[in-house]
């Protein structure tokens, strides 16, 4: 979708795509589980905000502010690396330890991007 909006600048098309994020995700919390934030530290929640602003909002405006000048066929590949990278990341960098299912899961996501990838270049030969 956001390849079909080239005219909306990066900032306003992540607003648009988080808000309606939250849009389906609050009526889905208030419905299943709740929402309270009465047992939160005052500490838990400026860390919460923090996380959405920096570590979703800014990355998510990086990331769609990007893709104006990449070929889907590069996007779609970075969206393969994006989950296989926080593995990595987390196993590497915060020495979690990785289960023979991640693995798998990785090697799967690995496999298909690059299995996908050799079929569209077979084609344009």
């Amino acid at each position: 979708m956001n390849k079909l909006t080239p005219g909306i600048e990066p900032f306003k098309r992540t607003t648009i795509l988080l808000l309606s994020a939250g849009a389906v995700m609050v009526p889905y919390l208030m419905l299943t589980d709740g929402f309270n934030v009465g047992g939160a530290s005052v500490k838990a929640i400026v860390l919460l905000i923090v996380l959405g602003i920096v570590h979703t909002g800014i990355a998510y405006t990086m990331y769609f502010g990007s893709m104006d000048g990449l070929k889907v066929q590069t996007i779609a590949v970075f969206s393969y690396i994006d989950p296989v990278s926080a593995l990595l990341f987390s196993a590497f960098l915060l020495r979690e330890h990785l289960s023979v299912i991640s693995i798998i899961g990785a090697v799967l996501i690995i496999g298909s991007a690059m299995i996908s990838e050799l079929k569209v270049g077979k084609e344009k030969c």
